[in-house]
């Protein structure tokens, strides 16, 4: 496929950046890939694999069409929102094999929920904040407001980092405890009395 496909195609540079597959293919499209890449260019047609788990159903068997066990993305996408997919896919270490049902989707909509309420809520307290005449310097913050973009800055490194290695359910989980706990049940709580009881000018 690298032979017929990079170098060819406009836009595509031999060798390829990454090869995607199923664990299931160590031994096939991975393996002969590069011992025919080794012995036509003596070197291999990919910079990098990553192999990807199967999706089971909620009992742990592989979903096939067959079993009528199989689940179509674009249904759930249509029933749930294409964001609850998304999640799923993002919250899952695909590594390994993963499971799909009605229970875990549900769970996934209720952390949408949360995370998109957690930045609503933020939103909504921005109301005419305009950064060049309203910021606050790092120095004149309070403790806890000091507190909460240290932990934001530790996130944000967490997550690029976990962007970078494909661990794209680290993202997931960083995110959800931030905003549902970190944000959410701790410090939007501690702010209550400041938010509605302070001046719009004050820190």
């Amino acid at each position: 496929s690298h032979g017929a496909v990079l170098g060819h195609d406009e836009g595509l540079s031999w060798p390829a950046d990454l090869y995607l597959e199923g664990h299931d293919q160590y031994r096939g499209w991975f393996h002969s890939s590069l011992l025919v890449a080794v012995n036509d260019r003596e070197q291999a047609p990919y910079r990098g694999v990553l192999t990807h788990g199967f999706t089971l159903d909620g009992e742990g068997r592989k979903m096939s069409k067959s079993l009528g066990n199989y689940v179509s993305p674009l249904d759930v996408a249509g029933e749930r929102g294409a964001e609850i997919l998304r999640l799923w896919v993002s919250m899952i270490d695909f590594l390994e094999d993963m499971r799909m049902s009605d229970e875990t989707l549900e769970r996934n909509a209720e952390t949408y929920r949360k995370v998109r309420n957690t930045f609503r809520y933020l939103l909504g307290n921005l109301h005419e904040f305009d950064p060049e005449n309203d910021r606050v310097a790092y120095s004149d913050m309070e403790e806890i407001d000091r507190w909460a973009l240290q932990r934001l800055e530790q996130l944000r490194v967490r997550l690029i980092r976990a962007y970078d290695s494909y661990e794209y359910h680290v993202v997931y989980h960083g995110v959800h405890q931030f905003a549902a706990v970190t944000l959410s049940s701790f410090y939007f709580d501690i702010l209550k009395d400041r938010l509605y009881t302070y001046p719009a000018g004050s820190a």
